[in-house]
């Protein structure tokens, strides 16, 4: 038996051998890392009203008094509850405008080449089940709202 000298590998002379290279590590996008950061904010924002108003209405938190009825005649005269309807309607423009952010940073994020996509997607996926459902409570809060004022 032959023995193969020390450094080399069969026949192939030391130049010829492959060098080990590192692996290309790629960095996170910043707008997947925006994207997840608020589709996370909007799982907490849009999310926590939803799954409170769901056990609500089935009395699984406690309340006795059953869902709320609107009252038979509203008056329309300007009084205290106009301006909370106004806060009401702030507050759903900005749970619809959170997840939509989220939305545009995820695709952009997603986008970016020679950056990881990770992040990007799990925002972009995050953000568009709660803009989905953002429209959904904003339409059963409009139609709730309307129907009491006796437009519906």
């Amino acid at each position: 038996m032959t023995e193969i000298p020390s450094g080399s590998a069969g026949n192939v002379p030391q130049q010829m051998q492959p060098t080990p290279v590192a692996p290309l590590r790629l960095k996170q996008s910043g707008w997947g890392i925006a994207s997840f950061v608020l589709g996370c904010i909007c799982v907490v924002i849009v999310g926590f009203p939803i799954v409170v108003s769901v056990l609500g209405s089935h009395g699984l938190l406690g309340f006795k008094d059953g869902p709320v009825t609107p009252p038979k005649y509203v008056d329309h005269t300007p009084t205290p509850e106009s301006e909370q309807l106004a806060c009401v309607g702030a507050v759903l423009c900005s749970v619809l405008m959170l997840p939509f952010a989220g939305v545009v940073s995820g695709i952009i994020g997603v986008r970016h080449r020679q950056r990881r996509h990770g992040m990007a997607l799990a925002g972009l996926i995050m953000s568009s089940v709660m803009l989905v459902f953002g429209l959904v409570g904003a339409a059963f809060v409009a139609l709730f709202v309307f129907s009491s004022m006796g437009h519906i």
